[in-house]
């Protein structure tokens, strides 16, 4: 029997994003500290809304057990990924910062709680049947973007006084001002899909060149105003490109076989959860630094990820067998 093929234009993307976050992690990639911070805090940017984007718009998509199935699931993942870098958090971590690492997330380990807490609240709203969900995401967004580093532009004690509290919670970059409001996005696409699907591709590839010049603008005009030790997670335009990358996704169609586009998707898990590790490796014990240490990091997540996922697979083969 053919087996179906399947849609990955999503899992391609976000391969490519996971490929890019681990870059990020793996900086300087470049001699030239410039190129360093049009990387990290302009490219970059674009990736994690993605991943966000996407659980919120398979997420709408389900029905209230299944989305209970799926948060049992990622508090799963987050605490064996914790688990996982135990050795980590307590080689770098002491007292209270190691309770902390665990309520917050570990390094890259933001994501997944962050995203654990987004999705608790996400569910309770979706079962009040809470509306004007767009309005409440612009909201939570702008309130992100300000305390994230524009506040800085404005100098008030108060917004500053705000800003120390929320560093605490992981600054802006958090569940409430970045996760929930990506995540109800993406819920409000997989509503509109029909209509948004329906536009012209061109008009697409017209809106991301335009956000894509109009936030390289904006992350230059920080550069000058603020200096390079900023973190642009949420900004005023840099959410508009990945938002219309992903409708793009949705509209364009790359088929393959349904198997191969669920180890593409595994892989992106995998490599997002190991590739610490592997920096530490790389960088610590070789000291293989800049992109030659970048692109052997991603080679070894691929390759160890391609591991996991076969003997995966056997184990599952092996055990069916034998029940």
């Amino acid at each position: 029997m053919k087996e179906k093929n399947y849609n990955c234009s999503l899992d391609i993307l976000k391969l490519v994003a996971t490929i890019m976050i681990i870059g990020s992690h793996a900086l300087p990639l470049f001699h030239n500290n410039t190129l360093n911070y049009y990387y990290g805090q302009y490219l970059f940017r674009f990736c994690v809304p993605i991943f966000f984007l996407s659980s919120g718009y398979f997420f709408n998509k389900m029905n209230k057990e299944k989305r209970k199935e799926y948060i049992k699931r990622i508090f799963i993942i987050y605490i064996l990924s914790t688990f996982f870098y135990l050795p980590l958090i307590l080689y770098s971590s002491k007292g209270f910062n190691v309770i902390y690492s665990f309520v917050f997330g570990y390094s890259h380990l933001w994501y997944l709680i962050a995203l654990l807490y987004a999705l608790i609240l996400y569910y309770i709203i979706k079962d009040k049947k809470c509306n004007n969900l767009g309005i409440i995401s612009i909201v939570l967004l702008l309130i992100g973007i300000v305390f994230g580093e524009y506040y800085k532009l404005l100098d008030l004690k108060l917004f500053n006084a705000i800003h120390d509290a929320m560093y605490y919670i992981g600054t802006s970059r958090n569940a409430l001002f970045f996760a929930l409001p990506l995540l109800m996005i993406g819920g409000k696409i997989e509503d509109n899909k029909e209509k948004l699907i329906n536009k012209k591709t061109i008009t697409y590839i017209i809106m991301i060149s335009i956000f894509a010049i109009i936030s390289f603008v904006e992350s230059t005009i920080l550069l000058y105003k603020i200096g390079s030790n900023i973190h642009l997670d949420e900004t005023l335009f840099n959410l508009f490109v990945p938002i219309v990358l992903f409708i793009l996704c949705l509209k364009k169609s790359i088929s393959i076989p349904y198997k191969l586009a669920y180890s593409i998707r595994k892989m992106c898990d995998y490599m997002y959860i190991i590739h610490v590790y592997l920096i530490y490796i790389i960088h610590g014990f070789f000291e293989i630094r800049y992109l030659y240490g970048y692109l052997l990091i991603v080679i070894l997540s691929i390759l160890s990820s391609y591991f996991i996922i076969t003997f995966q697979s056997k184990l599952t083969k092996r055990l069916r067998i034998n029940n």
